[in-house]
């Protein structure tokens, strides 16, 4: 079947490419508009594609230009550059600005490695040149070294540390791809150059991430940060250290919290995650949810008397001394995210794979050994779950699962009950 009739009447001519040249086209099959909505002419237009292709697949002469390209009607690029098409994406897609930046930072370095040219001009081979490129690449440039050529930058920082392979895979050559499949999607090129370039890697990977250990946790909670006195910022880094830990909640969802946003039902005390006013987001869907918070956190710690002062004092925020930080790349908590990692090293948890995400890997492992079902610690962490079932009897505040039975899962957690404060 050549022909395909799609949303809004308009005709695609589709060939299936045969399992043995699906590394060439970089597909499994070749979708083109015909840019019609009359059948008929679209069965002209398609004769063309099927003499190109089946020729293309018994001889194995495959031709670069691409020949829908002579229709007059098809909305080609207009000399649309790369960058204009990436604008384009991210006004409609409007993605948050964190998300911004990390695409910024792989389009930029796109543009500086291969150029930017009209959106039709890319082929593979770009591609591919871009990853070689990424492979030699150091993690780290100095704002100086930017104005540098792309080889004299390989060549003054060849023995720096360079860009992890899934780094290259997942972050630069995804988001590229991205771009060129919203051109696709738009009719501006008719294929995607980046489908099915990556880096192959024969390596074990490594987690990315480790949880912290109970050894680790008693070296924290027996520092200088949490025996000794400590002045207003400090006592809020303990707080956001002990939230982490106790709740598994990402760094800026707890970073962001108001004081409203922590509250009591049923005599269950809960921090309430969801979007505020000021333009702060939540991940997905699924984070937006009430955490129940610990007794050892509210009694032990003392948080319910830390929450209780800035109430009385009618602050805003839970956190008020970090939320006055410089937002860098829309979050508030970097600076935080920073210091976490020299003092981890300070107490001498210097392991790379440790960091402030490692809380939330540190619930969900003692949760798992402890008998917790792995849905209600998805749903008290705000992972997404995929069961259809799941979306069904959600509460308002889109919970599957009444906040007592999350409170009673997080109070079974044998670790949790045994952290207690250093005398």
């Amino acid at each position: 079947m050549y022909l395909q009739r799609r949303n809004g009447g308009i005709y695609y001519f589709r060939i299936s490419v045969p399992s043995r040249l699906t590394a060439v086209y970089a597909k499994r099959e070749i979708t083109i508009s015909l840019q019609t909505t009359n059948k008929v002419e679209a069965k002209l237009k398609s004769l063309e594609y099927i003499q190109k292709y089946l020729y293309e697949f018994s001889t194995g002469e495959y031709k670069n230009t691409i020949t829908e390209n002579k229709f007059t009607n098809i909305n080609t690029s207009k000399n649309m550059l790369f960058s204009e098409v990436y604008s384009k994406y991210i006004n409609e897609r409007k993605p948050a600005p964190k998300s911004i930046s990390s695409f910024s930072t792989a389009i930029n370095r796109f543009i500086w490695v291969i150029g930017d040219k009209d959106i039709s001009l890319y082929r593979k081979s770009d591609i591919v040149e871009f990853k070689n490129v990424l492979l030699n690449f150091p993690v780290y440039i100095s704002e100086h070294d930017k104005s540098l050529s792309v080889e004299d930058v390989i060549e003054k920082y060849k023995s720096s540390r360079k860009i992890s392979i899934k780094s290259i895979n997942d972050s630069y050559l995804a988001l590229v791809k991205t771009v060129f499949s919203y051109a696709v999607l738009n009719d501006y090129i008719h294929l995607n150059p980046a489908e099915n370039v990556r880096v192959i890697s024969h390596e074990q990977p490594e987690p990315k991430r480790l949880p912290f250990g109970m050894n680790q946790i008693e070296q924290m909670l027996m520092s200088d940060l949490f025996t000794k006195s400590q002045n207003e910022k400090f006592i809020e880094y303990r707080f956001i250290i002990l939230l982490g830990l106790y709740t598994g909640s990402r760094l800026e969802e707890l970073a962001r919290s108001h004081i409203a946003d922590v509250g009591e039902e049923d005599g269950i005390p809960f921090i309430f995650i969801r979007p505020h006013e000021d333009g702060h987001t939540v991940k997905t869907a699924s984070a937006r949810r009430r955490v129940p918070l610990h007794p050892n956190l509210m009694k032990v710690w003392g948080f319910a008397q830390f929450v209780a002062i800035g109430r009385r004092n009618g602050r805003k925020f839970v956190f008020p001394i970090l939320n006055t930080n410089r937002q860098i790349r829309g979050s508030i908590s970097s600076q935080f995210s920073k210091w976490f990692a020299r003092w981890l090293s300070k107490i001498g948890l210097d392991d790379r794979r440790l960091c402030y995400h490692s809380y939330r890997h540190t619930l969900k492992a003692w949760g798992r050994s402890n008998g917790i079902e792995i849905s209600i610690l998805d749903v008290i962490q705000g992972h997404s779950i995929k069961s259809v079932s799941f979306n069904y009897g959600r509460d308002e505040y889109g919970s599957p699962y009444p906040l007592k039975v999350l409170y009673e899962a997080i109070c079974k957690i044998d670790e949790l009950n045994r952290l207690k404060p250093q005398k």
